[in-house]
Order: C-alpha cells, then sequence, then structure tokens
C-alpha cells in the first residue's frame, strides 16, 4: 500500500469512529427521552386516576344527600 491509500483508510477509520461515537450519544438520548415519557406518562396517568376518585366521590356525595333529604 502506498501513503495515498493508507491515508484515505486512515480517515475512513476516524469517520467510522465519528460515526460510532455519534450512534452511542443517539441511543443515550433517545433512551433518556424515552425514560422521561414513562415517568411523565404514570405520573398523568396516576393523576387521572386521583381525578376520577375525586368526581365518583362527588357524584356519590350528591346521591347520598339526594337520597337522605
Amino acid at each position: 500500500m502506498d501513503e495515498k491509500e493508507l491515508s484515505l483508510l486512515d480517515a475512513i477509520h476516524k469517520v467510522d469512529k465519528r460515526v460510532v461515537n455519534l450512534e452511542s450519544k443517539i441511543d443515550d438520548s433517545v433512551n433518556g427521552r424515552f425514560k422521561d415519557i414513562e415517568r411523565r406518562t404514570t405520573k398523568l396517568e396516576d393523576n387521572q386516576r386521583w381525578l376520577v376518585l375525586a368526581v365518583v366521590g362527588a357524584v356519590v356525595a350528591a346521591l347520598l344527600k339526594i337520597v337522605l333529604k
């Protein structure tokens, strides 16, 4: 191999390393976003459950008030 081919191989190797590093960073970023979305979804589900319980409680209380009147 001559010097030009070695130079090209070296450049290709450097680009390959950069691509691998970028893939790793992208994977980390995507995984972080998925974890954040999962956490936020769980929190919203918990809040929705409490809202439904409060509405059901209010309806039951209103019905009891009407019945006991």
